[in-house]
């Protein structure tokens, strides 16, 4: 039989065999199924004389259909596509709680979040809705009662300046005027601390941007003030007018006081946001003390003076409304000196 048609793994089993029992044994090839013209069986010849025969099975190797790695591969995109979507159903109660807690500072009277979910989720979510109930009900009482105690104060402030006209032109007298007139101004601040959430329950409207803050520079030029207005003409945005007034007027205000060269800036560039800038000349505010400037009662004057300090309140208003409208307020110093005011509100 040709050697090449005999499995070279079994040609070396015969070998190995022979040089094992020796040639004396007769280790030859026999065909035990001629049909296949192929040699199946080794013949061996024993000590004793006597043959033995031994079957040989072919060692055959194993193929792999041409499609198993392609099937393989269209099962491992599918067990990946939905593993994605099992993982982004489990964490989408999360992205909501996410949301409602960076949205918390800035809006207590939100939706409270959908308490579904798996058990863990669900269970924060019931948590961070009583939370979110107690704080926005501990801030309405505590704005309730700053609100009833500056109300109630106006009746005696308004008696006591009513007495002091009986007074007579004293030294005196213009002195408790003043400190009567200082009295009524913290009141009156105090109340819009309070009331600047409720007064924005009216339904907003587009408003001209440029000419609302134009009319609001004429006044203050009209009373002799000196500040400029910079921007494009034509800029509408969804807001509170009057919240938006008081928010630029204590802003000017407080560059006109401490600064000067106050110019007031209209950027529209921007395609996401609005933003209007307030800018001065002055000695500006030390940037440990930038964040805390806008603290109720926190004034970085340490004279106590009303004059030169304030109440300490308006940088306070401002921000309470900028954050009702969904809008950022900044304070940056600027290179130079003087403070940058920047309010940006979303288009």
């Amino acid at each position: 039989m040709p050697m090449e048609q005999i499995d070279p793994r079994g040609e070396g089993i015969r070998v190995a065999l022979t040089a094992a029992l020796g040639a004396d044994h007769g280790l030859t090839w026999v065909y035990l199924d001629p049909p296949k013209r192929l040699p199946t069986g080794m013949s061996i010849r024993l000590k004793d004389g006597s043959p033995m025969t031994m079957e040989v099975f072919p060692l055959r190797r194993t193929i792999i259909s041409p499609w198993l790695p392609t099937a393989l591969a269209v099962q491992l995109c599918i067990l990946a596509f939905f593993t994605w979507l099992a993982v982004k159903l489990a964490t989408q109660p999360l992205a909501r709680l996410e949301r409602a807690a960076n949205s918390l500072s800035s809006d207590l009277r939100g939706e409270p979040l959908p308490e579904d979910g798996p058990k863990e989720v669900a269970r924060a979510a019931t948590a961070f809705n009583a939370m979110q109930q107690r704080i926005a009900e501990q801030v309405a009482e505590r704005i309730q009662l700053l609100a009833a105690i500056s109300h109630h104060l106006q009746t005696p402030i308004t008696r006591m300046r009513l007495r002091t006209d009986f007074l007579g032109d004293t030294g005196a007298k213009e002195k408790l005027q003043g400190d009567l007139q200082e009295m009524q101004t913290l009141v009156r601040q105090g109340l819009a601390l309070s009331r600047g959430h409720d007064d924005l329950a009216e339904q907003l409207c587009q408003t001209d941007l440029y000419a609302l803050v134009d009319s609001l520079v004429c006044d203050y030029s009209d009373a002799g003030k000196h500040l400029r207005l910079v921007g494009e003409r034509g800029v509408t945005i969804l807001t509170h007018p009057q919240a938006l007034r008081r928010i630029m007027s204590n802003l000017i205000d407080n560059g006109l006081k401490f600064g000067k060269d106050v110019e007031v800036a209209i950027d529209e560039k921007r395609p996401d946001r609005i933003g209007i800038t307030v800018s001065d000349r002055g000695p500006g505010i030390p940037d440990e003390y930038l964040k805390s400037a806008f603290l109720p009662f926190y004034r970085i004057e340490a004279s106590r003076n009303r004059e030169t300090g304030g109440t300490g309140l308006g940088l306070a208003i401002a921000l309470q409304l900028a954050t009702a409208l969904h809008g950022t307020l900044a304070l940056v110093n600027r290179s130079g000196g003087g403070l940058e005011a920047r309010l940006e509100f979303p288009r």
